[in-house]
Order: structure tokens, then sequence, then C-alpha cells
């Protein structure tokens, strides 16, 4: 979470739980998933997830209360002002209140997208393409990197200064 004190983990069950990283109890569970999470994101209040058949859910834990948006997704990448889903090849990036498409890059379904910790950069990884880098304040791509098709991961160092990057 934001403030430290708890952390959310998804399971291949598909549950979602979240601990208090203080005395290392649980502290919430949510068992309303029955596919595999891919990833997840603890922004406070809210836990969103995305499971491997593509549903995107959101869970608010005080409350137990879930709502499924009924989108086949095939990679997201939450921030605190900033949602980013990929449906096939299409990109579509939230930033505040406002938002972007970004269709022309990809011919073949995005499967990957990390956000960098300032939530300014956004790579995306498509089944066929290298990764891309795109500015999200300036609702552009920045570059392609070269050499790095097929990641199956991706993640920005907490300082934001490198992309890792890991292929099958």
């Amino acid at each position: 979470s934001p403030d430290g004190r708890t952390v959310a983990a998804g399971w291949a069950d598909g549950s979602r739980r979240l601990w208090s990283v203080t005395t290392g109890t649980l502290v919430a569970e949510s068992l309303h998933e029955a596919h595999p999470i891919q990833s997840l994101w603890h922004g406070g209040a809210t836990v969103r997830s995305l499971c491997k058949e593509g549903c995107l859910r959101s869970w608010t834990p005080e409350r137990d209360d879930h709502a499924l948006i009924e989108i086949h997704v095939t990679a997201a990448a939450f921030g605190d002002r900033v949602t980013a889903l990929a449906t096939q090849e299409t990109l579509v990036v939230q930033v505040g209140g406002e938002s972007w498409i970004a269709d022309e890059y990809f011919e073949s379904p995005i499967r990957r997208l990390a956000l960098s910790p300032d939530g300014l950069l956004l790579a995306a990884a498509g089944a066929l393409r290298p990764v891309r880098l795109f500015d999200l304040s300036g609702r552009r791509a920045l570059t392609e990197l070269d050499r790095l098709f097929w990641p199956t991961a991706l993640h920005f160092t907490p300082d934001g200064r490198l992309l890792v990057t890991q292929s099958a």
C-alpha cells in the first residue's frame, strides 16, 4: 500500500489477500475470482487485479465490495493517477481524468505493461513487436527498444531509471 502498512498478494487459485506489514496477520481475503491472478495493484483503499483470463476486478477490502469490469484485457498497469489497459492491439491510458488511445503502434496483442514509479513512463510489449516506451504526460511514443522481443515480464526499477525485462 502507499502508506506501507499493508501488502497485497494474488494467488493461482484466484484469491487475493491483504496482510499487515507490522504484525504479519491476515487483514482481509477475497475469494471472488475463479481464475489465476496475473497482476495486482494495491493503491490504499482499493485493490485491483487482472486474472489470466483477462477479467479485471476492483476490490475494496473495508466494505468487501467487488466490481468486475466486463472487458477482455490482455495486460494492465495501475498507478496512483494512471490506469493503462490493453485489449488486444489497443492501448487505453487514463492519466488523472483524461484518457487517450494508442492503437497505431501494435500489430499483435499487447501482452505486458509496466508503469514507472513516478507514473510518467509506460512500457508496453506486444506478442510480435519489441517493447515501446510511452511518455504519458506528452501522450506519445518515445522509442522502440530493439532486440526485446516476446518479454514475459517488464518492470521498472524503484528509482525509475531502468526497465528490467525477461524473455522466455
